[in-house]
């Protein structure tokens, strides 16, 4: 999303109304023109669910909503494929 102000907002982010942290997983970019972008590596079935980007300033605050839905997890192989049956 993209905030403007003409004082620069500070932007916080929450996951189902809860603070959202940048850590490994979950990383929050800022741009000098006011675009946040948050990047979820390695999604999970957990992560699903409404993440909100909420801009303040000294003359108020706005927010842009998105509701995240993740149908399945690609499945990961364990067993080696060039092993002999037998």
């Amino acid at each position: 999303w993209k905030f403007s102000g003409i004082e620069k907002p500070h932007i916080t982010w929450s996951f189902n109304g809860q603070p959202l942290e940048a850590n490994e997983r979950f990383q929050i970019t800022e741009t000098e023109d006011g675009t946040t972008t948050l990047s979820i590596h390695k999604a999970e079935l957990t992560d699903k669910g409404v993440y909100t980007a909420k801009a303040t300033n000294a003359v108020g605050e706005a927010e842009a909503k998105t509701t995240l839905n993740i149908a399945g997890i690609k499945p990961t192989l364990t067993n080696d494929l060039d092993a002999t049956l037998q």
